[in-house]
């Protein structure tokens, strides 16, 4: 879980390296920005659910 939510963080990096670089529109990145904000909250939502029923143990 760990090394997804850093590999999510260093997308998220790049992505606005890209931007201020004017690799990609704006558009790009708001499109980009937005999915990895998705992807930030169900992976957050996964792992609270991992941790609060106790499934940790099973895998």
């Amino acid at each position: 879980m760990n090394i997804a939510q850093g590999s999510l963080e260093e997308c998220r990096y790049y992505v606005l390296l890209s931007k201020d670089l004017e690799y990609i529109s704006i558009e790009a990145f708001d499109y980009m920005n937005n999915s990895i904000e998705e992807v930030s909250k169900l992976l957050n939502a996964y792992c609270k659910g991992m941790k609060e029923n106790n499934f940790s143990g099973q895998l």
